[in-house]
């Protein structure tokens, strides 16, 4: 067996058990009294956000950069968010967001991804079915180009007012 797929297999196996444990913490208390459909639904939703939020995050780790054309203080939350984004693309580890959103969508019930707007246009960004450790490496290194680049501007920029 190549690195590569023993490496395939242990974040399936890393995936599998963060999202068996994340689901036992995220089912909802006894006292609260639901029925079984909003509860599901609730999974759902939670579900749902926690994809937004995915999204929002990989677009603000690329382009956050940006912000700091306009906030001097954005840096000092972008910095810290490229670097993450960074290290996960490169050490091959799973984003801590990504076993949340398998437990959620297991706990409504969801085996996978149904065919709503979520799932059709924002699942195949964030987990494209063609993702492996050259074009995770490649991606790490487009974060920390393009955002070198934007810094870069955003300083010269500065320094010439």
């Amino acid at each position: 067996m190549t690195e590569t797929s023993q490496r395939l297999l242990l974040n399936e196996k890393l995936k599998s058990e963060l999202s068996s444990e994340i689901l036992k913490k995220c089912r909802l208390s006894s006292e609260v009294s639901l029925d079984d459909n909003s509860s599901l639904m609730v999974y759902r939703t939670l579900a749902d956000l926690v994809l937004v939020l995915h999204l929002v995050f990989i677009v603000f780790v690329v382009l956050g950069g940006l912000l700091a054309l306009r906030w001097r203080w954005a840096p000092l939350l972008h910095f810290p968010a490229a670097a993450w984004g960074a290290f996960i693309e490169i050490s091959g580890r799973i984003c801590p967001l990504t076993p949340l959103e398998v437990a959620l969508r297991r706990a409504s019930g969801a085996p996978g991804y149904s065919s709503d707007f979520i799932a059709h246009y924002l699942i195949p960004v964030i987990y494209p079915p063609t993702l492996t450790r050259p074009i995770q490496f490649a991606l790490a290194a487009f974060v920390i180009v393009v955002n070198a680049l934007i810094y870069w501007f955003v300083w010269c920029g500065r320094a010439d007012r």
